[in-house]
């Protein structure tokens, strides 16, 4: 994803060239394109959250620009702000430098919406500057980067990386005073399953729901292919009429993509990470910190354990390695016992003592008895 992104940036760029455009070359005149993105690039510094988001979003939409948090200092105020709120809920440490939090990047002016976490570059990549005010979209974003402050890119299945996105969600939601979160989360908190999938579905009706959206996902993607888009100026170069149909369809299928993605990839992880007790984490960090398969073993199941690893409100037993061998030696210590005792010949039965025979059997049972008391012992 990100090397589609970065190539449409340098053909926006070259196109940008060629037309003498100069984003950050400020004019005498006030009125000019490259003024008013000079101008949205200065927005006023704002003490509160949310007051800063919407300082930068009422700059008006520049043409042919990224804002970023390297350039913009509102956005990199807005940036500090929010790592400051995940300090001191305790997700990330004080003593963080303010450089190891994510930077933040926003394009709206390309014909696709990019809201994704790069771990390589640490950046959160926004597609439209309404993302800063949506609760569910920046702490999601913030969740993985601070997951990987602990855990470094990779070690985690998509699975496991989406729980921390909706615990994100949540320790936003729950770390934030009355006002800021009604402004955040405009419908209220975090909802694992989404406006279309009930908690009471089945697997079943769950998988007939993302064949469904896959087949118009699909035709959205045939009727964009017939404007042969492949290249920036392709897009450039259609009718405003054009341009409008195909902004359209491209919504469409971002949202039904979106929709799907949501009810395969995202819902289990987040039902999981809706179930946690915040009140009974004491320390944000422990959680973030664990490895991957303390994380999946904790939390993965239907009532999560929290303090003592090995604790759990509702019990789900395995049977490892020792409880195996000790079945199948106590198992094979009963056959050789009975095997020995009797020598079985055609329709005929004749019982036949051996004591050596006798001593192995009783060797193979006290291994296996060893092995239980051992496996019990561990339990």
């Amino acid at each position: 994803m990100e090397s589609v992104y970065l190539s449409i940036m340098a053909l926006n760029n070259f196109f940008n060239w060629l037309k003498g455009k100069k984003p950050n070359h400020k004019t005498k005149n006030p009125s000019s394109p490259s003024n008013r993105i000079e101008e949205y690039s200065e927005p006023e510094l704002k003490d509160n959250l949310v007051e800063q988001a919407k300082e930068i979003i009422a700059r008006g939409k520049p043409i042919d620009h990224v804002l970023s948090s390297d350039t913009c200092k509102a956005l990199d105020h807005y940036r500090l702000q929010i790592g400051n709120i995940f300090k001191k809920a305790g997700v990330i440490p004080e003593s963080l430098p303010d450089d190891r939090l994510p930077r933040i990047v926003i394009n709206e002016n390309l014909f696709f919406k990019a809201r994704y976490y790069h771990p390589t570059t640490n950046t959160i990549y926004l597609g439209s500057k309404q993302d800063l005010i949506n609760g569910r979209i920046i702490g999601g974003e913030i969740g993985h980067s601070l997951r990987d402050v602990y855990i470094p890119y990779g070690g985690d299945k998509p699975t496991t990386a989406e729980f921390f996105d909706f615990l994100g969600q949540r320790i936003l939601y729950k770390s934030v005073d009355k006002n800021t979160r009604d402004a955040l989360f405009e419908d209220g908190s975090p909802n694992p399953y989404g406006n279309i999938v009930r908690k009471d579905m089945t697997k079943k009706e769950i998988l007939e729901i993302s064949k469904e959206l896959r087949k118009r996902h699909s035709e959205k993607m045939s009727e964009m292919k017939k404007f042969g888009i492949k290249h920036l100026r392709d897009y450039e170069a259609l009718t405003p009429a054009q341009r409008k149909e195909y902004d359209r369809l491209n919504e469409q299928q971002a949202e039904l993509y979106k929709m799907r993605e949501s009810k395969t990839h995202h819902m289990k992880p987040y039902e999981f990470a809706s179930r946690v007790d915040l009140d009974k984490i004491p320390n944000y960090q422990t959680v973030f910190n664990l490895p991957e398969s303390e994380v999946r073993r904790r939390f993965f199941r239907s009532k999560p354990t929290y303090d003592n690893p090995r604790e759990s409100s509702s019990p789900e037993p395995s049977m490892d390695l020792s409880g195996k061998l000790a079945l199948i030696f106590g198992s094979l210590s009963l056959l050789l016992s009975a095997f020995m005792h009797f020598n079985i010949s055609g329709n005929a039965i004749l019982a036949t003592y051996s004591v050596s025979e006798n001593h192995f059997s009783v060797i193979f049972f006290l291994i296996g008895f060893l092995l239980f008391i051992a496996y019990l012992i561990k339990k």
